[in-house]
């Protein structure tokens, strides 16, 4: 009966040391992250962009940058950075916690030149985007 107990115990610590071995080696360089789509648009329904353009108004008050996005290993980590003529205004961290899915942020805007870049947790561009409020 002992035998047996430790039998299991010993097979039990074995078995979560193989899953936990598994768990470690995955690594962030191995997380590949990609862009598959990006577009501006003024709004969201069903969780698909609404009136995209690359020229808005100056009637339109806020943009939403709108991206699906595809991730080898989720969860990862990207960030929207909004620019305005150039100067960065605001940075958005976006959570993927599935392979593929659709994400967004918008943005308060007022006529000039924007561009939002879409980077990984590294800081390296995975997509750029611009367009004009006039």
């Amino acid at each position: 009966m002992k035998k047996e107990l430790l039998l299991r115990a010993a097979t039990v610590f074995m078995f979560g040391l193989v899953l936990s071995t598994t768990r470690m080696t995955v690594s962030a360089a191995d997380n590949v992250v990609t862009v598959d789509s990006m577009v501006f648009a003024t709004a969201v329904d069903s969780r698909d962009p609404v009136g995209t353009a690359k020229e808005f108004a100056a009637s339109v008050n806020q943009v939403i940058c709108w991206t699906k996005i595809s991730a080898a290993a989720p969860p990862a980590t990207v960030r929207h950075l909004w620019y305005k003529n150039g100067q960065k205004l605001l940075e958005v961290p976006l959570t993927v916690n599935y392979a593929s899915g659709r994400y967004w942020s918008r943005k308060n805007v007022v006529p000039g030149e924007w561009k939002v870049e879409v980077v990984d947790a590294a800081g390296n561009v995975l997509a750029a985007g611009t367009f004009t409020v006039k």
